[in-house]
Order: C-alpha cells, then sequence, then structure tokens
C-alpha cells in the first residue's frame, strides 16, 4: 500500500486542514501553527508533515492563482474562452492523476462522482464548442469565397476583394 499524500494533516477533517491552510497563507509559522492545533484541537503536528504539506499546498495555490489570472486575462476576449478550458482541464487532470497516484482520491466517493461527472461534462463541452468553431470557420471561409468571386464579378479590384474577404474571416493586416 503507497503513503498516503501529505501524511497526516491529509488526513485531518475538513475544517482543520480549512485552519491550518488559513494558517498557512496567514504566513503563521510551523511551531505557531503546530501550537495552535495542538491547543484547539489536542492535535500534535509536526514541523515536517506542515513542511510537506505546505510545499503541495502552496503548490496548489500557485496554480489556481495563475488559473485565475489567466482566466481574468481571458475574459477580455470570448474567442480565448477555450484556452481557459484546456487549462482548467489540464490543472484538474494532473491534480486528479496525482491525487489517484497517492491515494488521496477515493473514486467511489460522492463528491469525486460528482466532480468527475463535471470533468466529463467540461471536456464534452470542449469537444462541442471546438467541433463548432471548426463548422463555422468552414462557413465563414466559404462565405467569404463566394463573396470574393461576386465583388470580383462586379468589377471590383484585386486588392479590394482581398480586403472584403479579410474582413469576413476576421484577419487584421
Amino acid at each position: 500500500m503507497g503513503r498516503r499524500r501529505h501524511g497526516s494533516i491529509q488526513g485531518l477533517d475538513e475544517s482543520i486542514r480549512k485552519e491550518v491552510n488559513a494558517l498557512l497563507l496567514a504566513n503563521k509559522t510551523y511551531a505557531e501553527i503546530v501550537a495552535f492545533i495542538k491547543q484547539k484541537h489536542a492535535l500534535d503536528l509536526s514541523d515536517s508533515s506542515l513542511s510537506r504539506y505546505n510545499a503541495a499546498f502552496m503548490e496548489e495555490v500557485r496554480e489556481t492563482e495563475i488559473l485565475r489570472d489567466n482566466a481574468l486575462w481571458l475574459n477580455d476576449d470570448p474567442d480565448k474562452a477555450l484556452i481557459l478550458e484546456k487549462l482548467t482541464a489540464t490543472m484538474i487532470t494532473r491534480r486528479l492523476a496525482t491525487a489517484l497516484k497517492d491515494g488521496g482520491f477515493d473514486v467511489t466517493s460522492k463528491g469525486a462522482s460528482c466532480l468527475i461527472d463535471a470533468f466529463a461534462k467540461l471536456q464534452a463541452s470542449s469537444t462541442k464548442r471546438a467541433e463548432f468553431e471548426g463548422r463555422m470557420k468552414d462557413k465563414t471561409e466559404k462565405a467569404a469565397t463566394a463573396v470574393a468571386k461576386i465583388a470580383k464579378k462586379g468589377g471590383l479590384s484585386d486588392d479590394t476583394v482581398n480586403d472584403i474577404k479579410a474582413k469576413i474571416l476576421g484577419i487584421a493586416k
């Protein structure tokens, strides 16, 4: 049987882990956190266990902050929404794989079932959106080609026809 993820702290009740997380985010020292948890919950934590947990926790915080920052950047342009979905899916996949590998994820639990279902829907949505975008791109290219032919027949110059086609396709010069 493999080691549990992040030792004793990962096995604590969620409410206590949330307290530990808040103390870590408040930049409390390990000694202060150990003393607080011992006094409030009568639990003994070691500095080394807290250090291992903190390293993994801060990595998750960093990934979440990167995702948030990317979401804010992508929010300015709806065309970038698929990029955000891909980033989210990649992060979730990596976290699920790590949790499964470390034995810290019970796929039979109700919460896991909901998470896996939501993730599957996200993936299906991304696939459908990509397919839709591909169909729309094809239709737009066909429309631009048809308009270019009509414009050419109408006597417009090649430059004007190319400008019209570029505008339809959304190609900036």
